[in-house]
């Protein structure tokens, strides 16, 4: 099924699962206020800019984004564009001592602008339309996946990395389009090819390659959200083969196809 925006502006989309309320809405303001939550709240940045602000400093967003706002987290949140439509969820104790949640998970803020913390949400974003029987059983087992995804990506590791890989994550996001293979990457680092691979996978629980096809993939679900570009030329662009190919991986890891993804961050 492939979900239908309506006029979000009015009537925001609710849905009540145990222990979880989530809500697609779309506006023009929030309120700039600095605020927290008494329970934890993700906030998935589906079109339009944001700029979220605390104590510390100010991060401006665009879609696609996926912040973790934390109990007693303060902060606030500005729209920066014409208008914007989101996807929030806040847990609620039942749905965490439910479903056994670590008490580590969801206890620090954080934005997360890619992987597969997007990918769960935006799979619970398609879900929140869906009106079958099944629907509320299939997003309560996604919130526990985006749960366990952002306490995954968050987990402390046996050892720190070594500086050079965090040399090698920014490469890969400033370079993801150019087609580097493990070599030019290792050659550009300056470590041996199969000493970056194991120690690559050891910390980010990820093959280099799935890491630059999931940027790939962010960077085209971008351009199909915030353009009008043919969908040949953005899968082009961000490196795939063809239409095909991207749709295929796109129906993977989103559980849309490109079209339908479009379709349904456009407002109406």
């Amino acid at each position: 099924m492939t979900p239908e925006p309506r006029c979000l502006r009015q009537e925001p989309l609710v849905r009540n699962i145990t222990g979880v309320t989530a809500v697609v809405h779309a506006g023009s303001n929030l309120d700039p206020k600095m605020h927290a939550h008494e329970f934890p709240l993700i906030s998935l940045l589906l079109q339009g800019t944001m700029r979220e602000t605390d104590n510390r400093r100010s991060v401006d967003c665009g879609p696609f984004t996926l912040h973790l706002q934390s109990p007693g987290y303060i902060h606030s949140h500005e729209i920066k564009s014409k208008e914007a439509m989101s996807l929030c969820a806040m847990f609620l104790p039942d749905f965490l001592d439910r479903m056994t949640v670590p008490p580590s998970a969801l206890q620090t803020p954080v934005i997360y602008e890619a992987g597969s913390v997007i990918e769960v949400g935006l799979r619970i974003y398609r879900e929140m339309w869906a009106s079958d029987e099944a629907s509320n059983m299939v997003l309560e087992g996604l919130f526990l996946q985006l749960v366990g995804e952002m306490d995954r990506s968050g987990c402390p590791k046996d050892s720190l990395p070594p500086p050079w890989l965090e040399e090698t994550k920014d490469l890969l996001n400033d370079r993801f389009l150019d087609g580097l293979s493990l070599i030019q990457i290792a050659d550009e680092i300056g470590v041996h090819p199969s000493h970056l691979s194991r120690t690559f996978r050891k910390h980010f629980g990820q093959t280099l390659g799935e890491y630059v096809r999931g940027l790939r993939i962010d960077h085209a679900i971008r351009q199909l959200a915030s353009t009008d570009r043919p969908i040949g030329h953005i899968a082009a662009t961000a490196g795939f083969s063809d239409h095909a190919h991207f749709s295929r991986e796109c129906k993977k890891h989103l559980g849309m196809t490109p079209v339908e993804l479009r379709r349904s961050v456009r407002m109406r």
